[in-house]
């Protein structure tokens, strides 16, 4: 049985190339960010702290519901590519996607996401993200 714990807060943005960082909150939409142009990368991270009592078997997956695939994700600066993505058809405006992290935790981490300004094909708006803990 899977053991989920929520990553709700606190979080924080950068507008720039990641040298200011301001607190936000999730749900969180790029297309709040009025003085940013099309085509410009926000950045959203959160810092956390390796789950206690982890088995040698057990699976590790970060999950990230937002409007749209989440193709990628950086844990303590390495990229991880999504491994699953699930799609709820009652709202078609979520998309949960899971990234397997185990390998990668460190006591303490940091979690970042980027979005694209308001393209029609990229994702501009993060919901929520959790860790999933599953046990073999």
């Amino acid at each position: 049985m899977p053991h989920d714990i929520r990553l709700a807060g606190p979080w924080e943005f950068s507008a720039d190339d990641g040298s200011t960082w301001e607190r936000c909150i999730l749900p969180f939409d790029v297309a709040s960010l009025s003085e940013m142009s099309d085509g410009a990368i926000v950045r959203i991270r959160r810092k956390f702290h390796r789950p206690s009592g982890l088995e040698p078997t057990s699976i590790v997956s970060i999950i990230v519901v937002a409007d749209r695939d989440v193709p990628e994700i950086a844990l303590n600066d390495c990229d991880i590519s999504v491994s699953t993505v699930e799609r709820d058809p009652q709202q078609s405006s979520s998309v949960d996607c899971h990234f397997r992290v185990k390998e990668l935790l460190n006591e303490f981490n940091t979690l970042q996401i980027s979005l694209a300004v308001v393209t029609r094909e990229t994702v501009s708006r993060i919901d929520s993200t959790r860790l999933r803990i599953v046990d073999n």
